[in-house]
């Protein structure tokens, strides 16, 4: 490894036992009888238990694999080589799959968790690139990993490092939890405001149809509050579909070129959001900058759930311009609101409706006349303003969040790079 103050060990020199590999048995659906069955799809990039898709191991079969306090396992071929989980006594019975090892830490010589966290360092990743065996499968054995070497320091030096990177670990996960949180809780109020909308009499969510269906009117949409229309987007905001490329030629005008991935992205374009360089004509500078309120989505993709992903402008950028694959939106001033717009094309039942009028078989795209045609719920100005400000809120919090998560896991990275090589006392 790097300069360490540290003292060096292999790996296999931490085990209390020779490493095994898992069972080539097929998964079966968990019911809760059988234990469940820990495949390298299970584990995420940090190491985390994920909570979905489990499967489970036939309990005649697993009794050898089951996995016990202190045990490590780390994948041994495909993409993942490197991923690596140790088990928890919290996560339940867990027997573990073919393409992963086991390592039997001894917690007696060394801290399990400091152990794990190295696994996760620069240091590491840097070690799987350089051992790594390529071929139809890349992989690396046993024996190549128990030749890992690993700082050790004292016991009760790795116990603290353990400490404050798994307490680091920890603020980073309820982060992560608070920001599913905050998104369940958009989606179900993306599903409210667009289905009851908000009452201006008394500024709060109006009963349901089935709690009050005097309210409501039944439309080619479905039921909607009274006071809503149905309306095609192009009775709602102008549409322009963009045909700009990154180009270079001397006779047109440097640009910034607003792409799809920035839209994929980013749910606002501001001035802060880092533009790709390009080059355009006068006519299609005019015809294709964009203005603070536009609407833009993705008009093709791969993929028919990647269509009519939408961005709105929230700043004004100087001469940022819609790209290549891409289309605008341009509300009709003091009628549409853009950011109304935006959450609205984020709504399942709009979604649905632009992947139904998407055609396509290897690449999937939406033409002028089927965005035009798409149905919306309409309702007052002042009404869309409103629905759009209660989700603008929801999403601010996601962003404080997000920002603190990417800040704590930089901080982490640091900690890491520091205390795991003694550079800085614990």
């Amino acid at each position: 490894m790097e300069v360490t103050n540290f003292n060096i060990l292999p790996l296999g020199k931490l085990l209390v036992g020779i490493p095994e590999y898992g069972a080539n048995a097929s998964a079966i659906n968990y019911d809760g009888i059988n234990p469940r069955y820990l495949r390298i799809t299970d584990i995420d990039e940090n190491g985390n238990l994920i909570e979905n898709g489990r499967m489970a191991i036939n309990k005649s079969i697993a009794k050898p694999y089951i996995l016990k306090e202190n045990d490590l396992v780390i994948a041994r071929t495909g993409n993942t080589v490197g991923k690596n989980y140790l088990y928890s006594a919290n996560d339940g019975v867990l027997a573990y799959a073919g393409y992963l090892i086991k390592f039997p830490l001894n917690n007696k010589i060394c801290n399990p968790k400091f152990v794990f966290h190295f696994l996760q360092s620069s240091y590491f990743k840097k070690w799987i690139n350089r051992t790594l065996r390529t071929g139809a499968q890349p992989n690396i054995n046993a024996q190549e990993y128990i030749n890992l070497d690993i700082p050790f320091p004292s016991l009760a030096t790795q116990n603290k490092i353990a400490e404050i990177l798994s307490t680091t670990d920890e603020v980073i996960e309820q982060t992560r939890a608070l920001i599913e949180k905050y998104k369940s809780i958009k989606k179900g109020m993306l599903h409210d405001l667009f289905t009851c909308g908000i009452d201006p009499k008394t500024n709060k969510l109006r009963p349901t149809i089935e709690q009050a269906p005097e309210l409501y009117h039944e439309t080619k949409l479905g039921w909607i509050p009274k006071d809503w229309l149905s309306n095609p987007v192009e009775n709602t905001a102008s549409l322009i579909v963009s045909n700009v490329d990154k180009k270079s030629f001397k006779h047109e005008i440097p640009v910034l070129l607003c792409n799809y991935m920035d839209v994929y992205n980013n749910n606002w374009i501001t001035y802060d959001l880092r533009f790709m360089s390009a080059t355009a004509t006068m006519p299609e500078i005019n015809k294709f900058q964009l203005l603070i309120d536009d609407v833009i989505f993705t008009k093709d993709s791969e993929t028919p759930e990647d269509i009519a992903v939408p961005s709105v402008v929230e700043e004004s950028v100087p001469n940022l311009i819609c790209g290549y694959h891409l289309g605008i939106l341009r509300p009709f001033k003091s009628k549409t609101s853009g950011k109304f717009l935006m959450y609205l094309l984020h709504s399942e039942k709009i979604k649905k409706q632009f992947i139904r009028v998407a055609n396509g078989s290897t690449r999937y795209g939406l033409t002028k006349d089927s965005i035009n045609k798409v149905l919306i719920p309409y309702p007052s100005f002042k009404e869309q303003k409103d629905i759009a400000k209660r989700l603008e809120a929801i999403d601010k919090k996601i962003e404080t969040e997000q920002s603190y998560l990417d800040k704590t896991q930089k901080i982490k990275q640091g900690l890491m790079q520091d205390l795991l090589t003694g550079n800085v006392p614990v």
